[in-house]
């Protein structure tokens, strides 16, 4: 049984857009919905900037809808980046990822904490909303994402699958690390807490 509060926001959502869901994701409190033109929708907690909003300014948004594209800067230089595409969603406990596409580059932008994040001496500097420093060079182009609880794994287009914020031993990892170089097309991941699937092409061959 859909709460009301929860099932009114969703039918308001759908009168909002005339596009199709593309894909959902859920965290711990919180979800994000990217729809096929691009535009993402957060709702649920935001109590450590989940949705992409500061904590300060908007709080616990507990569902409420915000339809945006957000402006996004390079944490480098702190610019805009300017006009990019959605390529991708995760959901975490406390955090969302973003796979976009920016200037012929495919770039991870986090929104929220990693669970490390919280035990940072500098808490009050770490971003809500921040670019991902990844080596790109080393790691390649990002194909897709896949988050659960408080780890993700990032596909590449060579099929690369790289871990981050905590491996499946529920250690923590400080740099994302390559975990299997995987030998046809990845088509779909499932994580759970201490384990993963994965579907690949080979499936369709049989």
């Amino acid at each position: 049984m859909i709460p009301e509060n929860l099932r009114g926001a969703i039918v308001d959502l759908a009168k909002f857009t005339n596009s199709f869901v593309r894909k959902i994701v859920c965290g711990t409190n919180h979800c994000l919905i990217l729809f096929n033109d691009g535009q993402l929708a957060g709702f649920g907690g935001n109590e450590e900037g989940q949705l992409g909003f500061d904590i300060k300014e908007f709080g616990n948004y507990l569902n409420e809808i915000k339809l945006n594209k957000f402006v996004l800067f390079d944490a480098k230089t702190g610019s805009s980046i300017g006009d990019y595409d959605i390529l991708d969603i995760g959901a975490g406990n406390n955090f969302s990822l973003l796979l976009i596409k920016a200037k012929s580059k495919t770039m991870l932008v986090k929104f929220g904490m990693y669970p490390e994040d919280k035990y940072r001496d500098d808490i009050d500097n770490v971003k809500i909303v921040n670019v991902v420093e990844l080596d790109y060079e080393e790691i390649g182009a990002l194909r897709s994402i896949f988050v659960s609880g408080g780890r993700s794994l990032l596909i590449t287009e060579s099929n690369d699958i790289y871990i981050g914020q905590l491996d499946f031993n529920l250690n923590p990892i400080n740099k994302y690390r390559l975990l299997e170089r995987f030998p046809s097309q990845i088509k779909t991941v499932s994580l759970g807490l201490i384990h993963c699937l994965i579907l690949d092409s080979k499936i369709y061959e049989n």
